[in-house]
C-alpha cells in the first residue's frame, strides 16, 4: 500500500510546473514522507514482529529453518528501508528548500 500511495503520489507531482507550484508539490511529498514513516518504521516491524512470534509459538514450525530465514528476511527488508529512508530524506529536503526559496522569492517580488 505504501508503494502505490508513493507512485500516486510522485506521479502527481510531477504533473505540477515546479516554478509555480513547488509549494504543493513538496507538500505532497511531505505526506507522503510521513506515510512513509509511518507505514515502513511502524507497521511493517509491528507485524513482522507479530508473525515472528506466532511462528514460534507453533511447535511444529518453530525450530524448521524457515523460522530463521524469516529472521534474515526481516532484517533485510529493514535494511532495505533504511535505504529507501536515506534517498527519501534527501528527495524531501530538495523540495523542502525549492520550495522555501519560491516562497520568498515571491514574497519579495
Amino acid at each position: 500500500m505504501n508503494a502505490a500511495l508513493g507512485a500516486v503520489a510522485q506521479a502527481y507531482i510531477h504533473t505540477l510546473d515546479f516554478t509555480k507550484d513547488m509549494v504543493k508539490a513538496a507538500m505532497v511529498n511531505n505526506c507522503n514522507a510521513a506515510f512513509f514513516l509511518f507505514a515502513r518504521f511502524y507497521v511493517f516491524p509491528q507485524n513482522s514482529l507479530e508473525l515472528i512470534n506466532l511462528v514460534r509459538a507453533t511447535e511444529s514450525i518453530s525450530s524448521d529453518p524457515a523460522h530463521y530465514m524469516m529472521y534474515a528476511i526481516g532484517t533485510f527488508l529493514f535494511v532495505f528501508n533504511l535505504a529507501l529512508l536515506g534517498e527519501f530524506v534527501a528527495k524531501t529536503y530538495k523540495y523542502n528548500k525549492a520550495a522555501v526559496v519560491s516562497v520568498t522569492q515571491k514574497s519579495h517580488a
